[in-house]
């Protein structure tokens, strides 16, 4: 598998603009990048990073964000969002566990 880095507009988590992405593939993103998952990592503008499944340039799947702030979301996303089960741990330490949709926490444990 070859790394492969693009430098592209998308429309991320919070607006649009440039983000790096690096993507280990054994054919190159031109190909792949509209329909298949794969794994790679997302470097926001904002020094956010985001490392784990990608389709059409977003978080899809399983993934990890690690905000430039300190937090951090680990879970499930859906076309660009935190959806499914996750995990968002706070730099003060509390917690944030259970389920999320469009990126908000909607239900589950807060330890604090």
């Amino acid at each position: 598998m070859e790394t492969h880095r693009y430098f592209c507009m998308i429309r991320d988590l919070f607006k649009i603009g440039r983000v790096v992405v690096t993507l280990k593939a054994e054919k190159p993103a031109k190909e792949i990048f509209m329909t298949e998952t794969v794994k790679g990592k997302l470097t926001f503008n904002d020094g956010s990073v985001y490392e784990g499944d990608i389709v059409n340039g977003k978080p899809h799947g399983k993934g990890t964000l690690t905000y430039v702030y300190g937090g951090v979301y680990e879970g499930d996303w859906v076309n660009g969002e935190q959806t499914g089960m996750g995990k968002m741990t706070y730099p003060n330490g509390e917690v944030d566990e259970g389920r999320f949709q469009d990126s908000e926490f909607v239900g589950g444990k807060f330890k604090g």
